[in-house]
């Protein structure tokens, strides 16, 4: 009985892909250093920063429509990549944010494939962010992550952009913009 056991799992690791059988050692995973190296030989240009952590990150600023948008690409986690566009325009309360704004976000999160809006409260700003899992990512599929964003940043304008939000309906505050953002440069104002 025991011989037939093992002849039977054997034979099914055998038939089955090594994908389901086994771990692949051999998987590429981007460091720092190879994701810039990566971005870089897609045609971006690219800056090197710190998170406030002191963990590196890769920026490119990505021109679309009248705006240059600043992505932040992270490879300081073997697991994951991580992208983000922030739009730091908005310096008002939370409960001022008009109700059609947020189901806005929350409509178009819907429409997404890779990426997907947040809010971070605790600095008042909205963020376009990305995740890939990172192993054996190839340029096509950073291409198809990058345009996604940078497509999306520039189709929701009316969500981010303060100055097309419908009239402020709650405490009868002005919104508050600030001109030059880390993420959101308005090349037509220049």
């Amino acid at each position: 009985m025991r011989m037939l056991v093992l002849a039977l799992f054997f034979s099914l690791n055998f038939w089955l892909p090594p994908t389901l059988t086994t771990a692949r050692a051999d998987a590429a995973v981007l460091t720092p250093a190879t994701l810039k190296t990566m971005l870089e030989g897609m045609g971006f240009k690219t800056l090197d920063g710190k998170f406030s952590n002191g963990q590196p990150y890769t920026q490119m600023n990505v021109p679309k429509g009248n705006w240059q948008y600043e992505i932040l690409a992270n490879a300081n986690n073997s697991e994951i990549l991580f992208f983000s566009v922030d739009f730091g325009i908005y310096q008002g309360k939370p409960e001022d944010i008009p109700q059609s704004v947020l189901l806005g976000y929350l409509t178009e999160n819907r429409k997404l494939n890779f990426v997907r809006f947040v809010y971070l409260a605790d600095v008042n700003k909205f963020r376009l962010i990305a995740s890939l899992r990172n192993r054996d990512i190839k340029p096509i599929d950073m291409r198809t992550v990058l345009s996604e964003m940078v497509d999306t940043a520039d189709a929701t304008q009316y969500l981010w952009d303060p100055k097309n939000w419908p009239e402020m309906t709650k405490g009868g505050g002005d919104v508050t913009v600030q001109p030059a953002t880390a993420s959101g440069e308005n090349q037509a104002a220049k």
